[in-house]
């Protein structure tokens, strides 16, 4: 008499249904990944826009603070020092020499500094590329060495 044999292994049902899953599963895990790593790099350029702009304006201040009211002048170019009692050199603050981040820009026609009686106001607006994330930023400054 015969005896029946056991036979091991995958049937082809089997085997697909398991290929089927892992294959979900690894698209869920890329999925995730991807949405994660796009977060973390938009948040990377928002702080670098905050720190951009942290550093604009503390160049603008210290140079305005260090100035008479008189020898500030600007445009939606920039702003410009010319030479006066406090300067012996005349300075340039372009709009387009603000040291900014991968990823982020001054927003066109934003640069907007005016100039009052005792007190120098600058705003601009920043943007992220990739996100388009866009902040205003506006500070007033008062010049220590008033006339």
């Amino acid at each position: 008499m015969r005896t029946k044999t056991e036979k091991q292994g995958f049937t082809l049902v089997e085997l697909m249904v398991s290929m089927i899953a892992f294959t979900l599963l690894a698209l869920i895990a890329g999925t995730i990944l991807v949405f994660a790593w796009n977060g973390w790099r938009d948040s990377m350029e928002t702080m670098g826009m905050q720190r951009d702009a942290m550093i604009a304006m503390r160049i603008m201040e210290k140079e305005i603070r260090n100035s008479n009211i008189d020898e500030v002048s600007g445009d939606s170019a920039g702003l410009y020092f010319s030479t006066g009692t406090t300067r012996t050199n005349a300075f340039r603050f372009s709009a387009a020499s603000i040291p900014f981040n991968s990823g982020v820009s001054l927003e066109p026609g934003s640069w907007n500094p005016t100039i009052g009686t005792n007190s120098v106001t600058v705003s601009f607006a920043l943007r992220t590329s990739r996100a388009g994330y866009r902040n205003a930023y506006m500070k007033t400054i008062y010049p220590r060495n008033k006339p």
